[in-house]
């Protein structure tokens, strides 16, 4: 009968220790886990860049719309540079002299534009000033936009008896033009006809 060694202490310490095939399989783990890391790492690393770079172009593009809409601030001025604007060209065409013999028609351009800065600047007082001293006496008949503005000046400034007289011409051309705009339009222009009748007969 065969008879089997005791194990000795330096056979259980050999058994214990891993063999190279289990050392090179944990090697070969542990770089596949360390390679698959650093492969994500890198793709976050790409992923960082490229979110920062559309940041980038995303705020270059906004300071350049930014500088563009202020370039055009300053090609279209305020409001008040507009009016500064009307007035001066106003005072130069106040102090124009129309000739002795401008014909109607001249005349009535002339003062269709003087009243429709005054319009603009929303100048009462020179509107009804102007139209009594020269626009009646010369028996000039304005449009209706810029008789609309007389009407309006003219009560603003006591000018009740005139006022009326424009309303009535007033009347008389809005009347006319009820027979030139389509049907859709005829409703808003009746209530203005009826509008500037009242106020004629109320003043």
């Amino acid at each position: 009968m065969k008879h089997h060694k005791k194990p000795t202490n330096k056979d259980i310490a050999l058994a214990k220790r891993p063999s190279a095939t289990q050392n090179s399989k944990t090697i070969v783990s542990s770089v596949g886990s360390s390679s698959k890391f650093t492969i994500l790492k890198n793709r976050k690393n790409i992923f960082i860049i490229v979110i920062s770079l559309c940041a980038l172009i995303l705020l270059v593009a906004t300071g350049a719309w930014y500088i563009n809409r202020s370039d055009d601030k300053l090609v279209f001025p305020e409001p008040q540079l507009q009016l500064d604007d009307v007035a001066g060209s106003l005072d130069s065409l106040l102090q124009q002299k129309l000739p002795s013999d401008a014909s109607i028609t001249q005349k009535t351009e002339y003062y269709e534009s003087i009243v429709s800065k005054l319009t603009a600047l929303e100048d009462t007082r020179r509107t009804a000033e102007i139209y009594i001293n020269q626009i009646q006496p010369q028996g000039i008949k304005l449009s209706i936009e810029a008789s609309e503005w007389l009407v309006t000046s003219l009560i603003a400034n006591g000018y009740k008896q005139e006022a009326r007289a424009v309303a009535g011409e007033l009347v008389v051309m809005l009347n006319q033009r009820m027979t030139e705009v389509p049907p859709d339009s005829q409703q808003s222009l009746s209530s203005l006809i009826q509008y500037y009748a009242t106020l004629k007969d109320t003043l």
